[in-house]
């Protein structure tokens, strides 16, 4: 079976590069391609400045792509359907200093995490909050704060638990608990705080929703995690762990399988990581560098597509011992992958 799936990707290498061309050039001392025998091939989809940290992505129904940028709290609209496709500013913040996770609530209205976060020094300073980005007006913005987290450490992976309950879960690995927000009336709370989320270090961070299970990773402990929770974001099973070990654990995007594809940033080996709905060992299927976060595009011409976010470089390279890359916006066909 490994045989006939190697024969397939070299295939599949082959005519994506037919059909988008040529793959984006890759520094193998910045992400694993070069170590990688039929690795996927990545597509760069827009780029930003040198420097730019692309902390994490959501996918609009009309297939755009929204973009948060860690090195200043601004938020972008990618189309990935423009051959020539820059950044559109929507939105730049001015009472935070950076903004992580992002999810889509209602259609077309995003929630994401705002703080003073330093990427570079790995810390926090102060509260965190949560405003919403409503773009369902064609040419305007509405932005507003529907809550502060004052014992926040980092916030970062959000998802939406519906409308029903109007709560979203997000990821705190500074704190090592995954914390609740109600949109409507921006009481918050604690949902989950074990030793699934915690750490030492870099705690839970990714978050994903897939049916009535919560996929998280705990980039610490190289661990992606699922457990059933309950409308309030609840657990109501037993955790079970799907990976451990062998890759360090960002975000992540869940197929329909309950596959997982997860952003791993392990220096020197940095990567997309796939795993499969029934647990077992992270295998790198896309070298990149710095990749932070993914999503699957929402139209039928995308669905099959894993778009990535990316910090401009390998971890180390916060030491000086590296060179950035730009901060981009990538695409990897991952079409039948898990499946």
């Amino acid at each position: 079976m490994l045989f006939f799936q190697s024969i397939y990707l070299l295939l599949y290498v082959c005519l994506q590069s037919l059909v988008n061309g040529a793959p984006i050039s890759q520094d193998p001392t910045l992400d694993t391609g070069a170590n990688l025998p039929y690795a996927l091939p990545t597509y760069t989809v827009a780029s930003f400045p040198e420097g730019t940290w692309i902390e994490n992505l959501a996918v609009r129904q009309n297939g755009r792509i929204i973009v948060t940028e860690d090195t200043k709290p601004r938020v972008y609209e990618v189309d990935p359907f423009s051959k020539h496709s820059s950044p559109v500013l929507i939105h730049e913040f001015n009472e935070t200093a950076s903004i992580l996770g992002i999810a889509e609530g209602e259609t077309d209205v995003f929630y994401v995490c705002t703080g003073n976060y330093s990427s570079k020094l790995l810390q926090g300073y102060g509260e965190g909050y949560v405003f919403r980005i409503d773009l369902r007006t064609p040419g305007s913005t509405q932005v507003s704060k529907v809550a502060t987290v004052p014992d926040a450490g980092a916030l970062d992976g959000l998802v939406y638990l519906g409308d029903e309950s109007r709560l979203l879960l997000s990821s705190d690995f500074l704190q090592g608990v995954i914390w609740s927000v109600n949109v409507e009336t921006g009481d918050i709370g604690v949902a989950i705080n074990n030793t699934y989320t915690q750490s030492s270090g870099f705690a839970v961070n990714g978050l994903r929703l897939h049916g009535q299970d919560l996929y998280f990773t705990n980039s610490q402990k190289q661990a992606l995690v699922k457990v059933p929770i309950n409308s309030q974001g609840e657990p109501i099973g037993d955790f079970t762990v799907l990976a451990e070990g062998g890759f360090t654990p960002d975000d992540l995007a869940v197929d329909s399988q309950g596959d997982a594809y997860v952003t791993s940033f392990t220096i020197g080996k940095n990567g997309l990581a796939f795993i499969p709905r029934e647990g077992g060992n992270a295998t790198y299927i896309a070298g990149m560098a710095g990749p932070t976060a993914c999503a699957f595009g929402r139209t039928t011409f995308d669905r099959d597509i894993l778009y990535i976010s990316t910090s401009g470089g390998d971890y180390s390279y916060l030491t000086g011992d590296k060179v950035t890359v730009a901060g981009k916006i990538l695409k990897v066909d991952v079409e039948r992958y898990g499946k």
